[in-house]
Order: structure tokens, then C-alpha cells, then sequence
């Protein structure tokens, strides 16, 4: 939350002129209101790291001064000690590259879109047999509905808190059979139907031809069941969804409701900490999840099945990325992740309507009994279509790397667009970059106030579009494009700047789709 201002100490812009507080990238001062001369018992940490204290003369006056480096988008906190005492104060640097509704629709869209991925995989011929609830916009409250009814349940059945608390007091247990091998003379309840292969196991008989070791049949009780393993992965998937909540309630400055989720929080982490039994507990893979008498006649059990069916039947498809605990600390990369899915779903929406079939996807992947999105950035095809004859197979890899060798290649230095679309056909080959970025090389450089790409940028998609080659030289880079939010910019031939904004995300899709589709149907 941000600190009142205060008589301790403000911020002042390169000129001198105070400020709220320093902004996006941009250099400031902090100047503190104690007499110069006691400089040297002052201290100042940022997110505790120590500034270095100077006194100099601004507008006529000395004053006690700590530079402040240029900074990106986050929460910052303030610790002043002087001789009047310590005192600390909290305050946000929010995005300049986006707009509030900017910001809200990124973090909307990146809880969203995995979905729709999803949905447009199965248009394509992929992941079949599984249902996924179509994407719908999710407001605060209903986020916040569904956590409180998953920890502290409802009027008909007991949440997590208490639930795991019941369980940890008497769980669910089992007898289980292990067939083990075991020297003769240890054995306790040889597997009389397993003798034959003791026999026949190769120098396994003695000079006597006595087998040395035989199977022995073990039982003892486990706690490591299907019911505690749904009960312990429904836990996992409810505690992530608090904190990813919490990141998103704290960014967007919805404090009491940060508050609540604390104690959600600690409501369930107390749960989890008396049912201690879980960690001998594996993972459920909760897609294909079913009754049994325990979990119907055991109440805690019963409650626990209940309410996570009603968790995963009011889910979607989540997207990997620890950047959403913080949003407004990793900002850029989260853009650039959000950038990524748009040119993915969109390369798929497109190779569907051209008739192609998903022939392989690396998008969706199971995780904790749940499905999520991540996209690998390990230089793989993540999603591979085919035509209908075969003819034309479309790759869409993230990362990718353009080096000295292979079939595509880098004739300078090694080239690492973000998305490359790589189009395959008896003809030849053909490439589509795209590299979404926050904030552009120049504008990383030295800020700005033109938002329009700068030669720097430009030049880093002309080398993409003439460096990248065949193993025979020729030029197979048809059309790279930086992503960003600014203004669209085309500097043919194949070489842009497209405006990304995600308060416009469906006006961009639906630009990429048309691409895509004229580039399979070209």
C-alpha cells in the first residue's frame, strides 16, 4: 500500500521539481529534510538495499541526497534513518506503457487465454475426449466467491480448513501387498505362486540348488491412497490460486481484499499444517477423478470430493508462470508471455481455418490433476499443424535459436526471435517472426517520450529477415515484426512494428489470424 506523504524526505525530478514519487525508468532524487551536516548518521534502504548518502546544493540550498536509478514497474520499499529515528514507507512504480485498463486486461487475458488455446487445439484435432468450460470474464468477486467457498466451504458442507483438520485427526488408510525378493533366510511369507521364478532366476540356486533369495509377500497399512491424494492435490491447486490472487488484488490496489485472502491463507495453511499425514501422500491426477464408499460415507472426505468438484468444474485451464504471484514486478516478461499467446492462438486459429490438423501440441500439459499452459522455451516445436494432403506442415517454436548450423541458419551472429513460424512445403521453406517486447531496445536505452520504434529496434528485425538463411544461403525470413504498446508501423518489405495493446487483444488476434491464414493459403 502506498505511504502518505511525509515531512522526512521527497523525491525530486533530474531539474530539482518534487515529485510524488519516482516513475517508470526514470531518474530522480531522493532528498531527505534533516540538516546537511548530519548526513553521515542518516541511512537509506530501498528493498533493503543501502543508497549512497551525498549532500548537495539544490535551488540554492544543501540538501542530504540519495540518487535513484532508474527502476521498472513494482513495489518499493522505503527505510529512513536519521537522527529524529526510522521510519519506512511503501509505494508502487506503475506501468507508463500501459494504461490501467491496460494492465487489467493483460492479467484478464493471461488467466483467459490458456482456455481458449485449449479450445482451439480441440477445433484442430487435439485433445480429445477432455471438456474444457469456454473462457468467460471473471470478476473480482467471483474469484474471490470461489476461494472463500474452497477454504471455508458453505452452509451444506464444511471448506478446507476444517476439512483437512478432520482427515489429519483419523485418514484414510489401506492395507497393501508388496511383493519383495529377499534372502532365503529372511523370508516371513514366501509367494508360494512365485517359486518358480525363484527356481529359474539365473544364479539364484545354491550348491544344494536351494534358491538363495524368494519372493516374500509384504502388507502393512499406507496412507498413500487414492482419497488422500485427491484431498492433498486439492489443497495445492486451492493455496496457488490464493497466491496468484493475492499478487492480481495487490496490484490492482484492492487492499481489504489482499487482507482477506491472507487470512484464507492462513485459514487453510493451518488446515495443511494439522493434517501432517499429506506428506507421505503422492499426487492425484484429479482429471480423472471418481467416487468410492470412502469418499462418499466418510463426511470429511465427502466434503473435500464436493467441494473439488465444484473447484475444477468453475476452473479453466491455468497458465504456468510464476511471474503472476507479482504482476507489476514482472511486468515485461509477463507482456512478452501474454505477446506469445497471442501470436499462438492465433497461428492455430489461422491453420484450422485453412483447413490444416493439429499434428502435435506442447502448449497444454497436465500438472497436479489440472491442465496447464506453458509455452517451453527450450527451442521445440510447440505446436505443429498438417494440411489436409499432407503437403504443407506449419511449426510454431518459441525461442528458437539461429546458429552457425542446421537447416536454418544464421549466416552472422546467432539470432533468438521470441516466436518463429516456420511453414514447410514441397517448394521450400518460409519464416514469420515475431519478437513482443514491453518495452523496446532504444526505449530500454534512453526513455523516450516518441513510443515509435527507433533504428535500433528496426535494425534487430532486418537482421532477423537477412541473417537467417537455408544451409544453401538463401533468404527464407518473409516477415518479422516487433510487438509492442505503441503505434503499428510497416517498413515493407517484411519488416514492421504492430501495436499490441491488451485492451485490444481480439482487434490484434484477429489481424495475426488473417496473416497466418494467407500465409498457408499462399
Amino acid at each position: 500500500m502506498d505511504s502518505p506523504p511525509t515531512s522526512e524526505f521527497e523525491f525530486l525530478d533530474s531539474d530539482g521539481r518534487p515529485i510524488e514519487h519516482p516513475t517508470e525508468w526514470s531518474p530522480a532524487l531522493l532528498a531527505l529534510n534533516d540538516d546537511p551536516g548530519s548526513w553521515h548518521h542518516c541511512y537509506v534502504t530501498v528493498n533493503g538495499v543501502a543508497l549512497d548518502l551525498q549532500v548537495r546544493r539544490i535551488a540554492g540550498k544543501d540538501r542530504i541526497v540519495a540518487p535513484w536509478s532508474r527502476a521498472g514497474t513494482g513495489h518499493y520499499r522505503l527505510v529512513v534513518r536519521t537522527p529524529r529515528g526510522v521510519s519506512s514507507h511503501d509505494f508502487r512504480i506503475r506501468p507508463e506503457k500501459l494504461t490501467t485498463k491496460d494492465f487489467e486486461a493483460l492479467l484478464d487475458d493471461l488467466h483467459r487465454q490458456p482456455t481458449s488455446i485449449s479450445l482451439a487445439l480441440q477445433a484442430g484435432g487435439a485433445l480429445e475426449g477432455i471438456t474444457f468450460k469456454p473462457p468467460e470474464h471473471n470478476s473480482v468477486a467471483t474469484h474471490m466467491h470461489r476461494v472463500r467457498r474452497a477454504v471455508l466451504g458453505t452452509t451444506e458442507r464444511p471448506g478446507l480448513a476444517n476439512v483437512l483438520a478432520d482427515i489429519g485427526r483419523q485418514p484414510h488408510r489401506m492395507l497393501r501387498t508388496e511383493h519383495v525378493w529377499v534372502k532365503r533366510e529372511r523370508s516371513r511369507r514366501p509367494d508360494p505362486t512365485r517359486l518358480v521364478l525363484a527356481l529359474t532366476r539365473p544364479d539364484n540356486l545354491d550348491e544344494d540348488q536351494r534358491p538363495r533369495s524368494v519372493v516374500d509377500v509384504r502388507v502393512e497399512h499406507t496412507l498413500d491412497v487414492y482419497e488422500n491424494r485427491l484431498v492433498k492435490t486439492y489443497a495445492r491447486m486451492v493455496a496457488l490460486r490464493l497466491r496468484t490472487l493475492r499478487g492480481v488484488l495487490g496490484d490492482l490496489g484492492y487492499y481489504p481484499l489482499v487482507d482477506e485472502v491472507d487470512e484464507l491463507t492462513a485459514a487453510l495453511s493451518k488446515g495443511i499444517a494439522q493434517a501432517a499425514f499429506l506428506d507421505e501422500v503422492g499426487e492425484q491426477d484429479l482429471s480423472r477423478i471418481h467416487s468410492t464408499q470412502v469418499l462418499i460415507k466418510i463426511p470429511a472426505y465427502r466434503a473435500a470430493y464436493a467441494g473439488r468438484l465444484e473447484f475444477i468444474r468453475q476452473s479453466h485451464v491455468e497458465l504456468d508462470d510464476a511471474g503472476l504471484d507479482a504482476p507489476l514486478e514482472n511486468l515485461p516478461s509477463l507482456y512478452e508471455t501474454w505477446g506469445a499467446l497471442q501470436v499462438v492462438q492465433a497461428a492455430l486459429e489461422g491453420a484450422v481455418a485453412a483447413g490444416h490438423r493439429v499434428t502435435r501440441q506442447r502448449v497444454i500439459h497436465t500438472s497436479h490433476g489440472g491442465f496447464v499452459a506453458r509455452l517451453l522455451p527450450d527451442g521445440k516445436p510447440a505446436l505443429v499443424t498438417t494440411s489436409a494432403d499432407g503437403d504443407t506442415v506449419m511449426k510454431v517454436i518459441p525461442q528458437r535459436t539461429y546458429g552457425k548450423s542446421g537447416a536454418l541458419r544464421s549466416i552472422s551472429f546467432s539470432q533468438r526471435p521470441d516466436i518463429s513460424i516456420i511453414v514447410e512445403r514441397p517448394s521450400g521453406t518460409e519464416v514469420f517472426l515475431f519478437d513482443p517486447k514491453y518495452k523496446l531496445d532504444s526505449q530500454w536505452l534512453e526513455p523516450d517520450k516518441d513510443p515509435r520504434p527507433k533504428k535500433v529496434d528496426i535494425d534487430k528485425m532486418h537482421a532477423y529477415r537477412d541473417a537467417i538463411r537455408t544451409s544453401a544461403g538463401e533468404r527464407v525470413v518473409k516477415y518479422a515484426a516487433t510487438m509492442y504498446p505503441g503505434p503499428s508501423v510497416s517498413y515493407p518489405p517484411g519488416v514492421a512494428a504492430i501495436e499490441a495493446a491488451p485492451v485490444r487483444s481480439v482487434d490484434l488476434r484477429s489481424n495475426l489470424t488473417t496473416l497466418t491464414f494467407s500465409w498457408l493459403r499462399t
